[in-house]
């Protein structure tokens, strides 16, 4: 505190010293020109509505707001989250699986995935477009086991005519939806040719 003080002290002692040499400096260079700044500043302010100086001082903050916000990168705008990797095919079906354990939903998603894996394979192995097999799907023309066939048919209903309470939907299409995977899975598998 006192090495504070003691160079403080000398700065005004040698102010009041040279306080009298320099007035007529002081007044000229620092005092008049600070005077006539501050006369000209009220008269302009005294002189212009306040409507326009609130309407000038609005426009100048909004100028900044817009100016300091366009300034961002992009990427300081945004919150920053760490990139999740993506999950793998093998990834995104285990979690499929399980989440089709607990939700209706899910076991409609599970079902929507087989049966896009099922018109491709059967696609290929009879020289067919995914979409000619879709619609033998709806036709019920498709030879497959009816209880594949139940299953696949509920995957073409959208999710919420499932939840309507509708007596042909409730005991078929929601039903069919309870078919274990691996018995889809199996069917494919024993159409894969052998090598």
């Amino acid at each position: 505190m006192k090495d504070r003080l003691l160079p403080l002290g000398f700065i005004l002692l040698l102010a009041g010293l040279l306080a009298p040499i320099l007035r007529d400096f002081m007044r000229e260079i620092i005092v008049i020109p600070l005077l006539y700044a501050f006369w000209w500043g009220r008269f302009l302010s005294e002189t212009i509505p306040q409507a326009s100086c609130w309407g000038v001082f609005c426009l100048v903050a909004a100028l900044i707001a817009s100016r300091s916000l366009l300034k961002q990168p992009r990427s300081k705008l945004t919150t920053e989250a760490p990139e999740l990797p993506q999950p793998g095919r093998v990834e995104s079906w285990v979690k499929l699986l399980q989440q089709a354990t607990q939700e209706d939903y899910y076991k409609w998603r599970l079902a929507r995935r087989l049966r896009e894996v099922t018109t491709a394979m059967l696609a290929d192995e009879q020289r067919l477009s995914p979409k000619q097999i879709n619609q033998q799907l709806r036709a019920g023309s498709l030879d497959i086991p009816p209880d594949i066939q139940q299953h696949l048919q509920a995957s073409l209903i959208s999710f919420p005519h499932l939840l309507k309470p509708r007596p042909r939907f409730r005991s078929g299409a929601q039903g069919a939806l309870d078919l274990e995977p691996e018995r889809v899975v199996q069917f494919l598998e024993d159409r894969l040719p052998d090598e």
